[in-house]
């Protein structure tokens, strides 16, 4: 038994513990007196009220085990821990300082991505605007065009007043109509399909005059008429014009025989009230007779477009005004009303003439294209009907590519 007199200084509660606990007590029978001494025996221990029974058993039959103390220098530690919390700290600033450069970098990428896909947006936007507002003015433009090709016209003559506003005339009617208002005859120089006849039949509407017209000739018959077999005249549209007064458009003149001119030409030189000679007889020429001989040269022979063309004297070409008449795109689109097609159309008509090739392609490929095209014919057959007719396959070829080339650059040009 373990000797408890250093503890317990009072004899006899030492007696008292001694009897009621014994010696070699076993935690695992005790009593409820022996509980109350081992109770009291943990008070004169220091122990808590809450120490376990088994504690106080072994502290009855063993003593109060000694803690040895344990002295530790935390110099040492607190340094090598402030050197560790440097160290951490700086870790710490460190990769606070990394993380905040990143975050500033990153934001500034951002910033600058934003701008640059700003920068782009409105690029896009202003290219967009930009590519519509051209769009726009080759509208508005188209439309001027065709405003002024149904610009309003009024004629006063002695007539009475006539309006055209709203009719479509080529650029040069005005400049045709006052040669004939003036007594002029006019030589219109131009390809086929440029709208020589309509301008004749417009120049009589404007001066109130009946219109008449006939194309090339090849006898003198055919230009002043003849007599039948039971002594009939059969009148010609010279003839009427002459005698009745009007317009009279001499078509495809240069095509015509020679001496089948000769009497167009001596009609021409007299004054009106003078006479000339028909099968029928001597017929006073009327004071409104107006000519225009219309060719598709300028009276010098076959060209490489008009082969079939003759070479008229210089005192034929000597008695008209000569007006060139080319080709007015204005009336070309708003009449074909296919601005797509008619570019292409003129694209072509260009090219060809650069390279002076034999070809004709005229309005009426526009015009004529364009109402195939309406009707739902495939642009290909079209093509092959209006545009590349009677070409050979080479040039037809070599057309189409070039065509195809420069309406693209056109495009990405605009």
């Amino acid at each position: 038994m373990y000797n408890h007199s250093s503890q317990i200084t009072n004899a006899e509660t030492l007696r008292q513990l001694e009897r009621v606990l014994g010696t070699d007590l076993n935690a695992d029978n005790v009593t409820a007196e022996q509980e109350l001494r081992l109770k009291q025996l943990g008070i004169a221990y220091n122990k808590p009220m809450s120490t376990p029974i088994s504690e106080l058993v072994h502290l009855w039959n063993n003593g109060d085990v000694q803690t040895t103390k344990v002295v530790v220098d935390t110099s040492d530690a607190e340094q090598r821990l402030n050197e560790q919390f440097d160290t951490f700290k700086n870790d710490v600033d460190s990769s606070y300082h990394a993380l905040a450069d990143k975050i500033t970098l990153d934001a500034k990428l951002r910033q600058d991505k934003a701008e640059a896909k700003a920068e782009d947006w409105q690029a896009g936007v202003s290219k967009i605007y930009q590519d519509r507002m051209d769009r726009m003015k080759a509208k508005l433009d188209e439309i001027n065009a065709v405003a002024q090709s149904v610009r309003p016209i009024v004629v006063d003559s002695d007539a009475g007043r006539v309006d055209f506003t709203g009719e479509l005339t080529h650029e040069i009617f005005e400049d045709v109509l006052t040669a004939i208002a003036c007594g002029e005859n006019v030589y219109l120089v131009g390809g086929a399909g440029a709208g020589k006849t309509t301008l004749g039949y417009q120049v009589a509407k404007a001066l109130k005059l009946a219109f008449y017209a006939t194309s090339a000739v090849k006898w003198e018959h055919q230009l002043m008429g003849n007599l039948t077999a039971t002594g009939e005249y059969k009148p010609t549209d010279f003839y009427r014009a002459f005698k009745d007064g009007g317009v009279f458009l001499f078509d495809e003149m240069d095509a015509s025989s020679p001496n089948a001119l000769v009497a167009f030409n001596q009609a021409l030189d007299l004054k009106a009230g003078m006479e000339a000679p028909f099968p029928c007889g001597m017929v006073r020429k009327h004071k409104d007779f107006k000519a225009i001989a219309s060719a598709n040269t300028v009276g010098h022979g076959a060209s490489r477009q008009y082969i079939g063309r003759n070479k008229l004297d210089g005192a034929t070409l000597d008695r008209f005004a000569e007006i060139e008449m080319r080709y007015d795109e204005k009336i070309e689109r708003a009449i074909a009303q296919d601005d797509k097609w008619v570019t292409e159309v003129r694209t072509v008509r260009a090219i060809a003439e650069e390279k002076k090739m034999a070809y004709i392609i005229s309005p009426r490929a526009s015009v004529k294209g364009a109402q195939l095209l309406r009707a739902g014919m495939s642009i290909e057959k079209v093509r092959n009907m209006r545009l590349y007719k009677g070409m050979t396959e080479a040039d037809a070829k070599m057309l189409r590519k070039e065509c195809k080339a420069r309406m693209k650059a056109n495009q990405e040009s605009k």
